[in-house]
């Protein structure tokens, strides 16, 4: 999917099961996926690759469970309390395992990576903005350059270069009109905090700073 706005659905995408080959089963480019009232993304046991992607304003933004490999580089992750939705829930959750009716837990290896991604929300009853949970032995998730909100850092994961507690300072947050703009003022943390993963433009298809790139889907433009 590239190009795509998805928007006031239930759940905004739901990928299951592996890809057959050594593509992603779901590849999202400079997508929107906002006001969803369960999930933006939900990744079960899935192979996702994200970039230049904002999912904003859902329920539940992004869950990945049972495993699974996925990719997310340049997203912003973001949710508000506002009159259609309370925020009370994080922005990510990360699982290697999943529930079945019969309460048989089903485990699966999980691969993760995060580079130069915002996790962000306020306004609700959230504290910690991502969430793992752990029950087997392959657990292997990382945060490189990454901005988030965690009163305590999840469990299981390595993260690097990490800006930690410090809002993003996004252009406009109106939670009673309501109307949003995730862009990056001049005095945002996230500006130039990047690493260099060779993404050219942003979400809106502007050029990206070869050398410090901002954090997020959106570069600010001078």
């Amino acid at each position: 999917m590239q190009y795509a706005i998805i928007k006031n659905a239930y759940q905004g995408i739901i990928s299951t099961e592996p890809s057959v080959n050594t593509n992603p089963k779901l590849t999202l480019n400079q997508c929107i996926i906002d006001n969803c009232y369960d999930a933006g993304i939900i990744g079960v046991h899935s192979d996702v690759k994200a970039q230049n992607c904002l999912v904003s304003n859902c329920g539940k933004n992004v869950e990945l469970g049972y495993g699974g490999n996925y990719d997310f580089t340049h997203c912003t992750v973001a949710a508000y309390s506002n009159i259609y939705l309370t925020h009370k829930d994080p922005v990510l959750l990360l699982t290697d395992f999943i529930k079945q009716d019969n309460n048989n837990v089903l485990i699966a290896g999980l691969n993760a990576n995060f580079r130069n991604c915002i996790f962000w929300g306020d306004n609700g009853t959230v504290d910690d903005e991502v969430v793992t949970n752990k029950q087997g032995a392959t657990f292997n998730v990382s945060f490189q350059n990454c901005l988030w909100k965690v009163k305590n850092s999840p469990a299981n994961v390595s993260a690097s270069n990490m800006i930690v507690n410090q809002a993003p300072s996004f252009d406009s947050v109106n939670n009673q009109k309501p109307f949003y703009d995730f862009r990056l003022k001049g005095d945002s943390p996230a500006l130039n905090k990047g690493l260099n993963t060779g993404l050219l433009t942003d979400l809106d298809g502007n050029p990206r700073n070869f050398n410090g790139p901002d954090l997020g889907s959106y570069e600010r433009q001078q």
